[in-house]
Parts: C-alpha cells; structure tokens; sequence
C-alpha cells in the first residue's frame, strides 16, 4: 500500500516538473536519498526544453541491465575523473581534497562506494574529485551546458520511473515494444539538380509568360542562291630557268534554285534552276587571242508534279543548255560554239521519285520520262554544224524518245558537299549522256574550293576529232576562290 501511494505521488509530481539539479537516479544512484530528498530537490525550470514521457502510451519495452548514472552538475571546485587521473599519475595528490569513487560493479557489491585511496588504478571508476582551491592551468567546473545536464537527468529519471511501472504494474502497459510499427523514416537525400531546383521553390508569373499572338508569314517558295568566283594566276620572268607562259584563269558560277515548300503544298512539286558557268583563260602564246574559254554554259531546268502515291509523282520535266560567247581554238579564226550554237531542249513526260533522309543530308531525285521531245539548235552558219549531229543546212532538229535523270546530293560532313547529276536520252538511233559532279570543301562562308568534272557521250559526235576519247568526252576543272550561298530553306 505504501509502495502504491508513492508510485502514484512520483507519477503525478514528476510530469508537472521540468528538470532537476543534483538528481542522481534512485535506483542505480550512488548514494541513497530518500523521497524527500528527492522532492526537495527538483527545481522547475520552465525555459529550459524537455520531454514529458508520461503524456504518452505506456510501453512494455522489456527487461535492461542496470546502467551507469548520469554524473550531477559539478561546483565550481570539482574536477573531471579524467582530470584527476591526470593528477593522479603525475603524483600530485596533495591538490586534492576529496575523491568520491567506487570499485568496478561486481555481482556481490555492483556499486560499492569506498575510500581506497591504494586501490588498483585500473579497478576503480572515479566519480569526481574536489580540490581545495582551483589549481593554476587546470579547468575546473562542468563543461557541460548546466540545462544539458539538468534535463538529461530528468529524462533518465522520467524512463526510470516508466521502467518501475512497467515491472511492478505489467497489466498497465498498452503495447508491447515488439507489436508497434516500424517507425516511420526521413526519405533518402535527393542530391541532384532537381531537387535543387525544388528546393528554390522558384514561382513563374504566368501572365508575362504569355507569347502574343502574331500571325506568321507563311513562306510558300523556296530559294536557294549560290555565287563564287574562283581564280588563279601565275607570273614568270622571261629568264626563268624552266621556262613556261604567265596566266590568268576565272571561273564564275551562278545558282537560282526556288522549289514550292512542301510542308504547306504536300501533293505538288515544282523546282526551277537557273545556272551559269563561265570560265576563262589568259594566252599570253597566242597570235590571235588574248583568252581561250574553258566553260560556257547556261542552263536552266524546270520540274512539275503531282502526287501519285508515297514518294511517286506525275512529272513533267524540261531542260534548256546553250552557251554566249564565241569560241575559238588555239591560233585560230575558226569558230566552235556560239550562242544558240549548240542549244538544246528537251522536254519529258512521266514518273518521278524523291527520298529524304531524317537527318537530311542525302537528298535523291530520279525522273524517268517515256514520252520525251528534244530539240537540237545550230543558227551560226559560220560553226560545223556536223559535229552537233546535224547537216550544215540544218538550223533546227527535232527528236523524239525517252529521258531519265537523277541528282543526288550528299552533305558528307558539314562543309564537305558533293552533288552528281546523270543525264539520259536516246530517240532509239541515237543516245547520249551527260555525267555532271561536283566535290566542294567550304572551309568558311566565304572562302570555298571546288572539283567539277563532266563525263559526256555522244553517239553522233566525230571520231577523228580524237582518236584516244572515241565518242566520249571528258572535261575536269579544280578551282579555289571565294564562295557565298543565300538560302530561305
């Protein structure tokens, strides 16, 4: 009944009671004190931060050993155990006054408070040690924040008291430690850039995030403009010990492309080039002309159609070629070509393919046209008409066959291009073929070199002009200038 009546006094003091100073816990204590002793003692502090264990559900947490009480706050003229073994073992023991230690816990006697002052070192626990005055160097006092001290020695008599209730008073227990849940955990510390982000909280105000509406220009033709203009030169005193001619060498090239922007016109195509090469050379050896020309060609090509199926089209396809200068051969009056002196159009009808790598860079055309019309034109009496195919009095010729062309575009590197053109027609007597390709490195955007070759086959053309070429014709050119391109694509 007495056992009872104090239970319950300590279980309705204690909560209300925040901290206690100089509280050594009752149970494993080293010196005994009395309730009243204990009572007496208890200092509320209401600043000071705690923890009310009693507020919450009584827990069996099971059986535990005795442990080691929380040393109380020491005066001002006590020392730490680890102080005075410093003092102890330098042999300095006059300094102190007064040892409280105990031997190490044994079955017989678990806290056994003693003065050995012959003890073994390594067999006593010293508690603390108080010295007459405080000594030179040494700090004395507690270095533990005095309210750390305070409500650590509450808390440990708050899980004492618990720890009593649980032993002597099971049936009051509402759970057993081993029944509860697994207490919930802090998720694992996101590190990454995200998470950061989040943490910033950043807000986004909407309304000025807000594009105003416009209304785009829809572009419905494409253009492509391309212009360079390629040299080189060479000068030589007249005593130079190899020998050899000065001259000056151009190549001009123009390039119009406009195609319809398929993106708003899926089922139509149409492209229209425009193209002209014109290249000359200085001749400081001839008698007669100052300049020879090496390229002269105009040429404009025109491709409608309409979809037939997935990459199919119904085509119509035409062609133009002739040339605007003169020319001569070396030391000679005789003209070659002159304008309209050859010209050629052909026109087809028929089927045409288009295929579009997704990255872009090989672009593939191939026209096919049964049904095709060439005109051939020679309107200078003073050129062999002959060598074009056709008699002297002939101004005009007329053919009519079938055509196939494909143009393939390949961007191998991002200044690296090379384009190739193959052109076919035959009136089913004759056939000839028009191989075009050009290899260009543009190392900026304005400086360019280029190696244009052209494969040509004729089967009307004269054999005796070169016995080792045959009917097949073979003209090559590497220039190096300046280069720009324009484009809307």
């Amino acid at each position: 009944m007495k056992r009872s009546l104090i239970s319950t006094l300590l279980f309705t003091l204690l909560p209300c009671l925040v901290t206690a100073q100089g509280i050594e816990e009752p149970s494993d204590s080293i010196a005994s004190r009395s309730l009243e002793e204990l009572l007496g003692e208890i200092v509320p502090d209401p600043d000071a931060p705690t923890m009310n264990l009693f507020g919450m559900p009584k827990v069996f947490m099971g059986y535990r050993h005795a442990v080691a009480p929380q040393r109380p706050a020491l005066p001002d003229t006590t020392i730490s155990a680890e102080l005075f073994k410093e003092l102890y073992f330098r042999e300095e023991p006059d300094s102190i006054e007064r040892v409280i230690y105990s031997v190490s816990a044994s079955e017989d006697n678990p806290w056994d408070l003693a003065d050995l002052p012959n003890a073994p070192r390594d067999s006593i626990i010293v508690k603390e040690a108080v010295v007459a005055e405080p000594l030179p160097g040494i700090i004395t006092g507690d270095v533990l924040p005095e309210w750390l001290v305070r409500n650590t020695a509450s808390f440990r008599n708050q899980l004492d008291m618990q720890y009593r209730d649980m032993i002597y008073s099971p049936s009051q227990s509402n759970y057993a430690f081993w029944t509860l849940p697994v207490p919930p955990t802090m998720p694992p510390e996101d590190y990454s850039y995200a998470a950061f982000l989040r943490k910033l909280n950043l807000s986004v105000n909407t309304d000025d995030a807000v594009v105003p509406e416009i209304e785009l220009e829809r572009k419905h033709w494409l253009h492509l403009v391309n212009a360079a203009l390629q040299f080189s030169q060479a000068y030589l005193s007249r005593n130079w010990y190899q020998g050899g001619n000065n001259y000056l060498a151009l190549l001009g090239n123009f390039l119009w492309d406009v195609q319809l922007n398929q993106v708003y016109h899926p089922n139509m195509m149409f492209q229209s080039t425009v193209s002209y090469k014109l290249g000359l050379n200085s001749t400081e050896d001839n008698q007669i002309h100052k300049y020879s020309i090496s390229e002269d060609l105009f040429q404009y090509n025109l491709k409608f159609g309409y979809k037939a199926a997935h990459n199919w089209y119904y085509s119509f396809t035409g062609q133009f070629k002739t040339q605007f200068l003169n020319n001569y051969p070396s030391d000679s009056m005789v003209r070659t070509a002159s304008f309209l002196t050859p010209g050629v159009l052909t026109l087809g009808l028929g089927m045409t393919y288009t295929k579009q790598n997704a990255k872009k860079t090989i672009d593939f055309v191939a026209s096919i046209s049964p049904i095709s019309y060439n005109l051939k034109t020679a309107i200078d009496p003073n050129v062999d008409h002959l060598q074009f195919g056709m008699e002297q009095s002939e101004k005009t010729v007329s053919e009519f066959g079938s055509t196939a062309e494909i143009t393939f575009n390949w961007k191998i590197w991002d200044n690296v291009l090379y384009k190739t053109r193959l052109f076919l027609f035959t009136d089913y007597k004759n056939s000839n073929a028009d191989w075009q390709n050009t290899l260009e490195f543009q190392f900026n955007r304005f400086f360019s070199t280029q190696l244009y070759v052209n494969l040509r086959y004729d089967s009307t053309a004269d054999k005796s002009l070169d016995p080792k070429w045959n009917r097949w014709m073979l003209k090559e050119i590497l220039s190096v200038g300046l280069s720009y391109t324009f484009s809307t694509k």
